[in-house]
């Protein structure tokens, strides 16, 4: 059903979100395997990868059914024309309106982990005072938050009564990803302020994805990062990311949410124009550029997944692990020898 000027469209962006899946797997198969299952890293890994796929599911399903949705999407828009849910779903019907609430539930999670990540750092950074209770379960508490918070948010958005106002539509709808943002935007700021004034007389040492030999797991879960002076204890024994790439990936993370909910805004006005039109309009529109711009749509989702593997998949722990685990011996003998016999350079 799906027109044959658009397929190739169809089959990049579905490549694009393979690509992106294999990337938060790949993430999550990393953690896993440095039993880091339970940290922070590997939840967004998930999350990402869970949303990705939930995304190209709903693709196959566009594409196999894409005359019949179209279809069916006409008729929902002028059945309830001025819902807000149409402005954040789009004119999602069915199945489709049941995979767009997972992925949405997914981005939801991912902010929030990204926000509580973001005060473990913080906490770190400023070395602020726990009880041993709160180090102890605190993390897995925030964690425990994150997942399962979204979960009313999605259930009361789907409610005719909030649907009835539109106001507190968009409120529920964004409150979770704009608090993120805004919270964490405050945390980053304070976090480089603090990294400016101490540069001279301070390091930063972070040691996600690995695991410490002398601490628990709840403090390896709290250990995201040490801020050491030079009148504080020794440093951490074990592999690091040291100063501008600790900054670099934080920034990174917050770069990402922000610009999705550029995005997510975007997007609502944009369906708000579509709806208005679909409405409008009496035929079915089932045009070439209707279906390039619905598989479109399906990108900013799932560009989360390469975010998440460029912030924490890129660490030297993980790096060498995709080397040993992906690279043949072979080639990884080759480039060995060849490094090897590489002439030494002279220092200047």
């Amino acid at each position: 059903q799906f027109p044959p000027g658009a397929i190739g469209a169809a089959a990049g962006v579905f490549t694009y979100a393979f690509i992106c899946f294999a990337l938060s797997a790949a993430l999550l198969w990393a953690a896993i395997a440095h039993r880091e299952w339970k940290s922070y890293v590997a939840l967004v890994a998930f999350f990402t990868s869970l949303s990705a796929l939930v995304s190209m599911s709903q693709q196959l399903h566009t594409y196999l059914r894409w005359a019949s949705i179209k279809a069916a999407q006409s008729e929902y828009v002028k059945a309830n024309l001025g819902n807000p849910e149409l402005s954040v779903a789009g004119p999602s019907v069915g199945v489709d309106l049941t995979l767009f609430y997972i992925q949405y539930y997914c981005y939801n999670v991912e902010a929030l982990l990204v926000l509580v990540w973001s005060y473990q750092l913080a906490h770190s950074v400023f070395q602020m005072k726990a009880s041993p209770s709160a180090s102890r379960h605190g993390p897995n508490i925030a964690k425990l938050t994150a997942i399962l918070l979204p979960i009313p948010q999605v259930a009361l958005m789907r409610t005719s009564a909030l649907q009835h106002t539109t106001i507190g539509f968009y409120f529920v709808a964004n409150v979770l990803m704009c608090t993120s943002l805004a919270v964490g935007s405050i945390l980053l700021i304070a976090i480089l302020v603090r990294y400016i004034t101490t540069r001279t007389e301070a390091s930063w040492q972070v040691n996600y994805a690995i695991r410490s030999s002398v601490d628990s797991e709840a403090q390896d879960d709290n250990s995201l990062a040490t801020f050491n002076t030079a009148s504080g204890g020794p440093p951490l024994s074990q592999r690091s990311i040291y100063d501008n790439w600790l900054v670099v990936r934080f920034a990174l993370a917050f770069a990402g949410l922000a610009a999705y909910e550029l995005v997510v805004i975007l997007a609502e006005v944009s369906f708000a124009v579509g709806t208005d039109e679909i409405a409008s309009d009496e035929n079915v529109d089932l045009t070439v550029s209707d279906a390039i711009t619905d598989c479109k749509s399906f990108l900013p989702g799932v560009t989360a997944s390469i975010l998440a593997f460029l912030v924490f998949g890129t660490t030297k722990t993980f790096s060498e692990f995709f080397y040993r685990k992906l690279v043949p011996r072979t080639i990884r003998r080759k480039l060995h020898r060849r490094s090897r016999d590489m002439p030494p350079t002279a220092s200047p």
